[in-house]
């Protein structure tokens, strides 16, 4: 018990040290308006980043390992937004193309066909760029990405109510979905590992992780 207790002090010790160093090098970090100050006190910048998340941080960050000058603001703390409630994926704007598809087969085409498919095309861009970016992450930052597996399960062949209410997809489990998902990955040239359809008891056994018994 004497041992136990010596051991424990001692890293009690050892902790109570780490923190007061910790506590010193925080009391070195410049403040809100410290910064401010020295970011007025410079002319020129290369690069303006307006956001301190995810992509923002890693966005300066890259900027300034490459040489560049670099000034990066955040209203509120770093990931203090979306990335302190993300998933971490890389997203690849699969919801946008839904919406994307949903408002050109909508009564929308008849009434202003050419608005229509101009925002359509916007978005077909855009979700364009996001593949690439993926790609680009996957090549030249491959020991910060990789890939990983997720499923979308349903439990009936008839959806209702229809998603995103739009009435096709009711039939979505029938092979809707999984053309959609086909056409999505063929936006990034089928680099993405590939797509199953699996039955109940293939899911079992790919997702045996997530039973219990």
């Amino acid at each position: 018990m004497l041992q136990v207790n010596r051991a424990a002090a001692r890293a009690l010790g050892a902790y109570q040290r780490k923190r007061s160093q910790g506590t010193r090098l925080l009391s070195q970090v410049p403040n809100r308006a410290q910064i401010l100050n020295g970011i007025k006190a410079t002319e020129e910048y290369d690069l303006l980043v307006v956001g301190g998340g995810c992509t923002g941080a890693g966005a300066a960050l890259d900027a300034a390992a490459r040489g560049l000058s670099v000034a990066c603001f955040e209203r509120a703390d770093y990931s203090a937004g979306t990335s302190s409630r993300s998933t971490k994926l890389l997203w690849g704007g699969s919801r946008y193309l839904v919406t994307a598809f949903v408002n050109l087969l909508s009564v929308n085409l008849l009434k202003e066909p050419r608005l229509t498919i101009k925002s359509f095309m916007a978005d077909l861009r855009m979700v364009l760029n996001c593949h690439r970016e993926r790609k680009f992450m996957l090549e030249k930052q491959a020991h910060l990405t990789n890939w990983l597996p997720i499923a979308v399960p349903f439990t009936r062949w008839i959806m209702n109510p229809a998603p995103f209410n739009f009435y096709p997809a009711m039939l979505g489990p029938l092979g809707l979905f999984a053309a959609f998902f086909k056409f999505y990955d063929s936006l990034s040239g089928f680099s993405c590992p590939p797509r199953w359809v699996l039955t109940d008891l293939k899911m079992v056994i790919f997702l045996q992780h997530c039973y219990t018994i």
